[in-house]
């Protein structure tokens, strides 16, 4: 990556904006890196939104769970539940 944290050659990827189910939704495709920052521009060139990216981090396991269900998390932006860390809570059982 240059000094200002942008991918350049074969690391970057490519970015496309794509709409599902009426939404719009970036498409990452190739490469091994995105830029945290992308502008998008009009066909005159003029700004009409920055897109930028974070790190998400999963909150740190509780001490020891006695069941899957203890390693739930509430998604609640989405109303959904994350069972990733239930689910391997559970494979590691066997």
């Amino acid at each position: 990556m240059s000094e200002k944290n942008q991918p350049e050659g074969a690391e970057a990827s490519t970015l496309a904006l794509e709409y599902k189910d009426g939404q719009p939704v970036i498409a990452v495709s190739g490469g091994s890196a995105i830029p945290p920052k992308v502008m998008v521009v009009d066909e005159q060139g003029n700004p009409v939104a920055l897109y930028s990216a974070e790190a998400i981090t999963k909150p740190q396991a509780r001490a020891a769970f006695t069941t899957a269900d203890h390693a739930l998390i509430y998604e609640a932006e989405h109303g959904l539940f994350d069972v990733g860390f239930a689910t391997a809570w559970q494979l590691g059982r066997y």
